[in-house]
């Protein structure tokens, strides 16, 4: 989205701004639950950027699910947020390609651009983060959303699936 690319990294709090996103859609209507772990109070982040990326994330789970949670811990240095929906989900075969712009999956219906995820994982990336698309046990998908520490090299993605998952902590087995 245009300006992400420009906006430069403040430290901002973390649980401030998961609250603001879930809150815009919580006044318009939306049940989502939300649960943070113990999150830092501060770190670097792109709140527009940011806010663009979990609010278009949060958009598709409210349109193809009927539960939606967001979920966010801290482990190793590492912030994890995960949105969840319990939707017909994102079939393998096609997250690879559902992240580039102006693509939609086979599962989506109604309007929409293909623009969204191709949003939130440009703005991951901008932000030296990464987006993963998963199942959600149960059906449904799952947006892993993974922030590194600036003084934190980057990891594999492997690295990424091996941490403890938010969306089990809070109950959706």
């Amino acid at each position: 989205a245009r300006g992400d690319g420009a906006e430069i990294a403040v430290t901002s709090d973390p649980t401030e701004l998961l609250g603001d996103v879930v809150g815009r859609f919580r006044r318009e209507g939306a049940e989502i639950a939300l649960e943070t772990g113990r999150l830092p109070a501060r770190m670097p982040m792109k709140p527009i950027a940011f806010g663009r990326c979990l609010g278009n994330l949060i958009a598709n789970a409210v349109r193809y699910g009927s539960k939606v949670q967001v979920g966010a811990v801290h482990d190793n240095g590492f912030l994890h947020i995960d949105v969840d929906d319990d939707g017909p989900g994102i079939p393998v075969s096609e997250r690879a390609r559902v992240v580039q712009r102006g693509v939609r999956g086979s599962t989506a219906n109604g309007p929409g651009s293909g623009l969204g995820l191709h949003t939130a994982a440009r703005a991951m990336a901008q932000q030296s983060g990464s987006l993963e698309l998963t199942d959600r046990p149960g059906g449904g998908t799952s947006v892993i959303l993974r922030f590194r520490p600036a003084d934190q090299p980057d990891v594999s993605a492997g690295a990424a699936r091996a941490r403890p998952a938010a969306g089990a902590a809070r109950g959706w087995a």
